[in-house]
């Protein structure tokens, strides 16, 4: 362990990264969020850190993600939104926050009307072209559309019959994949104002994390692959048949949906999250984080294990 960063009163739900003394932003259940120095050179090994800012959010914070298209050396600093869920009486919001070098944060876009929001986001994903686009997904089974600038709900998309846990977008930006409790994961082409489903995949699982390689394409036409993982909720596994293969991610062609040989045993519980991180290996490479307490690292290309490590 390089740094332990200390400061949340209670569960910490939702951590992204990006550069500069305020890149590593944490949300959780005590409604804030706290910002750190993102850059490992300048932390100590064993050191216990504490929060370069913080910010009152309301609610409990569950996403947080930088906007990719900001550059950090702007003087008015870079955006992040977040999702947050109900807390008394703090209704589920989706906001846009402007941060600068300092830590010093402003919310420029709140959507928290239930009559728009209907209910709180599970994952959020930004998006370009002509309009800069945030993207975010409901226990309803929807996928809604923002505009990144003024709220405006720019379309709800029905996808599942299910929960859609966790978003991916693929590298070029076209494509939008999902993972949910109905045991399927779809790819979305999100550049066509019809936002045609490209691809159905199907699992025997509830799915809770999807992740892309690099160069992911869905379709008769399609390359790469989508890597799928989930599992039944830690309280019902004890109560219901678990299939053997329960907590495996799995790793499927991108045009077919077929499984490749490759398994990936890592977990012995419900998997909650995937990050990709595509210069690790050749071919990229993925963490997942389960349950069990445990952080696993796996190539895309094989499903080889590259590191393992248990959080205390």
């Amino acid at each position: 362990v390089i740094t332990t960063f200390a400061g949340h009163k209670g569960a910490v739900f939702a951590v992204d990264a990006a550069e500069g003394p305020c890149g590593l932003a944490s949300g959780g259940a005590d409604g804030e969020i706290h910002f750190w120095q993102a850059d490992v050179s300048k932390l100590r090994t064993g050191q216990i850190a504490s929060p370069t800012a913080t910010c009152n959010h309301g609610g409990i914070v569950r996403v947080i993600r930088w906007c990719p298209f900001d550059n950090g050396a702007s003087k008015d600093g870079r955006r992040f939104a977040s999702a947050s869920e109900k807390l008394v009486s703090t209704p589920p919001a989706i906001c846009i926050w402007q941060v600068n070098e300092r830590g010093e944060t402003k919310c420029t876009l709140r959507i928290d009307d239930p009559q728009v929001l209907k209910g709180k986001a599970n994952d959020l994903r930004w998006g370009g072209g002509g309009i800069q686009k945030l993207f975010s997904c409901h226990d309803n089974g929807y996928i809604a559309v923002w505009n990144a600038h003024t709220g405006a709900l720019l379309k709800p998309i029905a996808l599942h019959q299910g929960p859609i846990i966790s978003l991916a977008l693929a590298d070029d930006g076209a494509t939008l994949a999902t993972a949910s409790h109905d045991q399927t994961a779809k790819a979305v082409d999100i550049s066509s104002r019809e936002t045609p489903v490209l691809m159905t995949y199907k699992a025997n699982r509830p799915l809770n994390a999807v992740c892309l390689t690099p160069d992911f394409k869905a379709g008769p036409e399609g390359t790469g692959s989508i890597i799928l993982a989930g599992g039944k909720n830690a309280r019902d596994v004890t109560t219901q048949v678990t299939l053997e293969d329960e907590f495996e991610s799995k790793i499927l062609e991108a045009a077919t949906g077929a499984e490749k040989a490759t398994t990936v045993r890592a977990h012995f519980g419900p998997v909650h999250r995937f990050l990709p991180l595509p210069g690790l290996a050749p071919g990229g490479a993925f963490a997942s984080v389960a349950e069990d307490g445990t952080i696993k690292v796996h190539a895309m290309a094989d499903g080889r294990q590259l590191h393992s490590d248990v959080m205390e």
